[in-house]
């Protein structure tokens, strides 16, 4: 039968792990993604909108389609970088026109990008955002009116992200000093 002293340290070891995994599974949920925004949601057949996007890769063409991975190209850039501190993602912006024979109501953009090669990840692609032709005032009951517009709101990480980055960090130094520290006990023990 384990020993108080046991039992206290296989407590402590687990509850390390519960908790480096707790930080481990939160942080890849938090993970930055590649995004794709418009000018306006609300467009007409052949009118021309502005596009944003973040977090591409910079080896590779976004390419951007109508309702359909396989859909009709609208545009296609470059990406371009967008600052020093994120030297390693990159940002698109163009213009695009929305096809002449668009028919009302929902309809949604996809940005694509071929994966890059290893060092370079995308992550989020293919990226969707809502557009709608037509009235405002004409409600076309279609469900993708329910898509979320963008992937994701934030596009430039604040300094709560960087906290909880750097105390997942803490968490899995941590967890390693405390296996560490009962493997060498454990060797150590008569």
């Amino acid at each position: 039968m384990p020993t108080t002293g046991r039992r206290a340290r296989r407590t402590a070891l687990v509850s390390f792990l519960v908790a480096g995994l707790l930080a481990v599974t939160s942080s890849v949920s938090a993970s930055t993604l590649a995004t794709l925004e418009v000018s306006t949601d609300r467009v007409r057949p052949g009118e021309e909108v502005s596009f944003t996007g973040w977090y591409y890769n910079d080896v590779k063409p976004v390419i951007i389609r109508w309702n359909a991975l396989d859909g009709p190209v609208l545009a296609t850039v470059a990406p371009d970088t967008f600052g020093a501190v994120h030297n390693h993602f990159r940002s698109i912006a163009g213009t695009l026109t929305i096809p002449p024979d668009a028919q009302p109501g929902a309809h949604v953009l996809l940005a694509t990008q071929d994966f890059a090669p290893p060092g370079k990840i995308t992550w989020g692609v293919p990226v969707r955002t809502q557009i709608h032709v037509g009235d405002a005032s004409v409600q076309t009951g279609l469900e993708t009116l329910r898509r979320p517009r963008a992937l994701s709101v934030q596009t430039v990480p604040d300094g709560p992200a960087l906290v909880a980055a750097g105390a997942v960090g803490a968490a899995a130094a941590g967890i390693l000093v405390g296996l560490a520290v009962l493997v060498r006990r454990r060797r150590v023990a008569p």
